[in-house]
């Protein structure tokens, strides 16, 4: 049920509307306490001077109300996305670094070959180093590329599929240690 209430003027103009909108009141010594009958909602804190009536929505989260302008609102969606995205590069980066030390280590001990045919089956530690620092540039370059260029969800797919291909490769380089 959802129900939109404004300041009210009175406790009397309050008490004599609140049965038609479906509203319990409850009335202390300062404050009027003004909630719809229905249990999804918050009681809202109304004062009884109209001009500082304050009505809260439904509880859908326990965190403060806040209200923000569409110019604050567009900022901070802005940031939360600039975060995951710099969140999702660092995890392809840091799969790409142990995909570099797990192929060295699997190498210098023999137990296992590598499976990228650019490198070759038995590669040095300087060809290994030099192509994840390269791959690990190309896929900087390519995911500001994407976010630069597509839309927001076009980079996170490109981000989340090379991340779930590395994080597959890590984790079928582990069935050798």
């Amino acid at each position: 049920m959802a129900v939109s209430m404004t300041a009210m003027a009175s406790t009397a103009e309050a008490k004599a509307e609140a049965p038609e909108a479906g509203i319990a009141l409850e009335e202390n010594d300062d404050l009027l306490f003004v909630g719809p009958v229905d249990e999804d909602f918050d009681l809202a804190l109304a004062s009884k001077e109209a001009e500082t009536a304050q009505v809260m929505g439904p509880k859908h989260s326990s965190a403060p109300h806040l209200e923000m302008t569409r110019e604050e609102a567009a900022k901070l969606a802005g940031e939360r996305a600039d975060r995951a995205f710099w969140k999702r590069e660092i995890a392809y980066q840091v799969l790409n670094a142990v995909d570099a030390a797990q192929t060295i280590h699997f190498l210098d001990k023999g137990s296992a070959h590598e499976a990228n045919p650019i490198l070759g089956k038995y590669p040095s530690e300087k060809k290994i180093i030099g192509f994840k620092l390269a791959a690990a540039g190309a896929h900087l370059l390519g995911s500001l590329a994407f976010r630069e260029f597509t839309d927001d969800e076009t980079t996170e797919m490109f981000q989340v599929v090379s991340v779930g291909v590395q994080g597959i490769v890590v984790g079928w380089n582990m069935q050798f240690m």
